[in-house]
């Protein structure tokens, strides 16, 4: 569940993920929903969950910071995936 930001609601829009509210009584309505209907709370965790493999995993990260790196250095190099994890120690 998001408070209402422009940011937070397109995150839940764009993930089929979450839910956003903008007061204290959507909030309560929005977790009363997720604990009692236990298949939307599946679905929406499911869901978010896929979001997040899809766009923020290891490779989509790695290729986002080395474009930004590239970009910013103004040169391109090569990079051993296998080392970059063993510094980062991920």
């Amino acid at each position: 569940m998001a408070n209402l930001s422009d940011v937070l609601q397109a995150q839940c829009r764009r993930s089929h993920g979450g839910l956003w509210y903008e007061t204290y009584a959507e909030f309560r309505d929005a977790l009363t929903l997720l604990l009692t209907d236990a298949d939307l709370a599946r679905r929406l965790g499911r869901a978010g969950q896929a979001f997040v493999r899809a766009n923020y995993g290891w490779a989509r990260v790695e290729s986002a910071f080395r474009t930004f790196v590239e970009r910013v250095a103004g040169v391109t190099r090569t990079c051993n995936p296998v080392a970059a994890r063993a510094f980062l120690g991920t």
